[in-house]
């Protein structure tokens, strides 16, 4: 009887290699990798991985079209950031949305910029805008498209084009207030030369502030706010409030707008 050539496939991996082939399948899985990406990536057939992960359970097979989402997205971040406020970073950044919203800001800010992309892991999403004409500024920009943490923002109380609608946030817990009052004063605040200390925004939510700052027995004598256009202003004077108010400002986090606190600081020496 005639003998049939048989043709020996080699497998592309020795035996010693298996466990580095599997730790390497569970990082790239977890990076957001799609099975046919990771068996190319990694020289293996896609039915050597399924039949891994039946054996091993190495991961939980992910519903489709989630691996081509994750493969389409350019910058890889925490999308839970907003679900629980519990650390004053976190406070800070509502308080900025709160009032500014889009993340950017002007001139001398981009180190305001590069440390919220670092709490959030986003430093090469930073975008430069070069002006355009005499009277702009050179632009910084830190834009997140996610709908997950947009979700969580509006949870919180934060709407959008929310332009003169802007809510006051209570986190129940005083150190996250103050950040979070931070995070506001840094996108909407401002400080004169004279020390006095201001708001910019909308009635209802500076109702909700002077009770916060009465509350703690500050700005007693400070009952009213100034309309302007499209907005109101809140005007804090008398200098003893005003330490009090910087110092309880600046007490917690480590994200801040440098500009604004070292012009804070040559005022009084003894913030912080």
């Amino acid at each position: 009887m005639e003998e049939v050539d048989r043709i020996v496939r080699r497998r592309p991996y020795e035996a010693r290699d298996k466990e580095r082939l599997i730790k390497r399948i569970i990082e790239l899985h977890e990076n957001g990798m799609s099975q046919v990406d990771i068996a190319k990536t990694l020289n293996i057939s896609r039915g050597t991985i399924l039949r891994w992960n039946k054996e091993l359970e190495l991961f939980k097979a992910r519903k489709p079209g989630q691996a081509g989402k994750l493969k389409n997205k350019k910058y890889h971040y925490d999308e839970n950031y907003f679900k629980n406020i519990d650390t004053p970073n976190k406070a800070y950044l509502v308080g900025y949305i709160t009032g500014d919203g889009t993340l950017h800001d002007r001139g001398k800010s981009k180190r305001l910029i590069l440390s919220l992309a670092k709490e959030l892991t986003m430093q090469e999403a930073i975008k430069f805008r070069k002006r355009y004409a005499p009277n702009e500024q050179n632009k910084y920009s830190l834009i997140i498209n996610s709908t997950e943490m947009c979700n969580d923002l509006m949870r919180l109380g934060i709407k959008p084009r929310k332009t003169g609608f802007e809510s006051w946030i209570d986190f129940k817990n005083e150190d996250l207030q103050w950040t979070y009052l931070r995070g506001f004063f840094d996108a909407d605040g401002h400080f004169s030369k004279r020390g006095r200390i201001g708001f910019t925004g909308n009635r209802e939510m500076f109702l909700s502030l002077l009770k916060f700052l009465h509350n703690q027995q500050l700005a007693l004598t400070v009952h009213k706010v100034y309309p302007k256009q499209g907005c109101v202003d809140l005007f804090i004077y008398r200098k003893d409030d005003v330490l009090k108010i910087v110092r309880k400002l600046y007490a917690h986090g480590s994200i801040q707008l440098n500009r604004k606190y070292e012009k804070i600081k040559s005022f009084f020496d003894d913030i912080v």
